[in-house]
């Protein structure tokens, strides 16, 4: 099965924890301490040697991995979720929580300027404006305001909000590519761990 990734950290990462879910959840056993490279037969008298190697490699390429890519993710979702602020849901949610009207860009009023995670929680910023520009990214780059406008945040709560919230982050992340490139080989690598913990566990019980 070939595995097309031009990162090469990503790339050794999700290989490497693959392997190890294979081996631990599909029941991956050394018989007779008998190991095969391609088309070469070796036998190991101690193969506990090969798997502490394979162990420090995957701990290695997590090293590498968080090392190169440190932060990538959160600044790159930060920027797609932004791209989210114009969605009909937020702007409703705001307009039922605040008692105000939030009209379309070119018009004067409430206005979601941004939408982020901030502190465990998405957070709404909005703006009383007009004649709002946006870029193709929803980001605002120009609006007229009053003397007297105002501006500030919200805090998307309650059941009806948090649903809001994970159901337009999990879409987030389904279309766009940063929890794929960036997240999922983390997730992968803790799910190798896992593994191999509750392999430890059921062949000592």
């Amino acid at each position: 099965m070939a595995f097309q990734d031009s990162n090469p950290e990503r790339r050794n990462l999700s290989i490497t924890s693959l392997a190890f879910i294979v081996y631990f959840f599909a029941g991956g056993r050394f018989e007779e301490s008998k190991v095969t490279l391609n088309v070469i037969n070796a036998n190991f008298e101690r193969p506990f040697i090969l798997a502490a190697i394979a162990w420090l490699a995957l701990f290695w390429f997590i090293y590498r991995y968080w090392l190169v890519h440190s932060g990538d993710f959160s600044s790159n979702f930060t920027r797609e979720f932004s791209a989210w602020s114009n969605k009909p849901c937020f702007r409703k949610f705001a307009e039922r929580k605040m008692g105000k009207e939030f009209p379309i860009d070119k018009e004067e009023g409430y206005h979601i300027a941004n939408v982020n995670w901030k502190k465990g929680r998405v957070v709404l910023g909005w703006v009383y404006a007009s004649n709002i520009t946006r870029d193709e990214q929803q980001k605002i780059v120009s609006y007229s305001q009053s003397r007297d406008s105002e501006n500030g945040d919200l805090c998307i709560t309650g059941f009806r909000g948090w649903l809001i919230a994970i159901r337009e982050t999990a879409k987030c992340c389904l279309i766009n590519r940063s929890f794929s490139e960036y997240l999922v080989p983390y997730l992968l690598a803790a799910l190798a761990i896992i593994g191999g913990i509750l392999d430890i566990f059921l062949t000592s019980g």
